[in-house]
């Protein structure tokens, strides 16, 4: 543009100097001994445009040659950061489509002039681990923390994801442990942390998790819920016997009336044979709320006086009479108590009103005792049949026993 520019001043010069000319040429001279030169004033002119022309031309080409080796560069680098855009885009391609090794080689290669070091160092990570090398993997990792260090949550958290995949629990566990002292609020750690401690039932840990999470709103509402639940369980079920009494008082009032830990409570006293307290709470948690679990449990719980136990549950069926659940435990308390025709009616009833496999398994018992050793084995093969492919209503119909004399 600017020569072009130069082209038409000395165009509109060299017109004015022939105008000039026609009506007066002029004369210029000029003299230096020996020499004396004479030319008009529009030839002067002319050539003096000429010869700016010229020296501007001639610095242009200067000034070009001397900038020539940093334009080289920066198009050289240029042209090096398209190849690494490029190249990385390559290797992430190649890691959807699950090539391991080109995708590590790719993302590699370009690693000093990609536009995303720290996202090339960890998808080679990724990809270091689906070949098995896992020392490559630790390798890029540790590569990445001492080129990106602000990053450095990500990419613990990114290795503690990998240990995870990679079935090293302990390592990840131990990663994540680390990583929560640095960063105790960040929430991608406590519920990476959480899921870890409770895919390996580490409860009591996950207990103390448990406020952390709450707080930093890793989960909320039902999920949250679940996951203490689940956790108060696992405890109850786990806890040593010197210390299942504290760990019970130290619920909260609403925690110990939860159906879930009530059971497991319950579940732990019958193991631990203190059957009594766990006969106890069941009764008065089935005066607050009937709950389904609460009577398979009270089935099974031994009382010192049995009898008045059926008795208490007897009382029940007034307001449930066709619970299916009820009769079930009526059933097997009756059978404990040896009341062997009342035993049968209930396992009758529970079965009749829709009762699982578990009725058909304990009616079955009750017949062997009773020395009924076919009618037994058509019980056992209907609740077989229930467990497997069969409707309860197919069940059902399918049970046909041949009346027997109750003793």
């Amino acid at each position: 543009m600017k020569i072009f520019i130069y082209l038409v001043v000395t165009l509109g010069v060299a017109i004015g100097a022939t105008r000039l000319a026609v009506e007066d040429s002029g004369y210029i001279l000029i003299s230096r001994a020996p020499y004396n030169i004479e030319l008009s004033l529009t030839l002067f002119l002319v050539l003096a445009a000429l010869l700016f022309l010229a020296l501007y031309l001639l610095l242009r080409f200067l000034s070009k040659l001397a900038r020539a080796p940093g334009e080289v560069k920066v198009w050289q680098e240029k042209r090096l950061s398209i190849a690494a855009r490029e190249g990385t885009a390559r290797g992430y391609a190649h890691l959807i489509e699950g090539e391991w090794e080109r995708a590590e080689r790719e993302l590699m290669g370009y690693l000093g002039r990609s536009p995303t070091p720290l996202m090339n160092y960890i998808a080679a990570a990724y990809a270091a681990q689906r070949r098995g090398e896992l020392s490559h993997r630790d390798q890029y990792l540790e590569q990445a923390l001492e080129a990106e260090p602000e990053h450095r949550t990500a990419i613990l958290l990114t290795r503690a994801r990998l240990h995870y995949h990679a079935g090293e629990i302990e390592e990840a566990i131990t990663a994540l442990h680390d990583l929560r002292k640095e960063r105790p609020k960040n929430s991608q750690v406590v519920r990476l942390l959480s899921e870890l401690l409770r895919s390996r039932n580490e409860w009591q840990e996950l207990r103390q998790l448990l406020p952390a999470a709450k707080k930093n709103k890793v989960v909320e509402g039902d999920a949250l819920l679940e996951l203490e639940t689940d956790t108060l369980e696992g405890i109850l079920l786990s806890v040593d016997e010197g210390q299942i009494d504290s760990t019970w008082r130290s619920l909260k009032r609403a925690q110990r009336h939860r159906p879930r830990v009530v059971v497991a409570y319950v579940k732990r006293l019958i193991n631990l044979g203190r059957h009594e307290q766990g006969e106890k709470l069941l009764r008065n948690e089935i005066k607050r709320k009937w709950e389904a679990s609460y009577l398979e449990l009270y089935g099974q719980v031994h009382s010192a006086d049995g009898l008045a136990q059926l008795q208490r549950a007897e009382k029940w069926a007034v307001d449930h009479p066709n619970d299916p659940d009820l009769l079930l435990a009526l059933g097997r308390l009756a059978r404990k108590n040896e009341v062997w025709g009342e035993a049968r009616r209930f396992f009758e009833n529970a079965i009749a009103n829709g009762s699982g496999e578990h009725a058909y398994q304990e009616y079955g018992q009750l017949l062997e005792e009773l020395g009924e050793s076919e009618q037994a084995l058509a019980v056992y093969r209907k609740g077989l049949l229930l467990a497997g492919k069969s409707t309860p209503a197919v069940a059902l119909d399918h049970l046909k026993t041949e009346p027997a004399d109750h003793p």
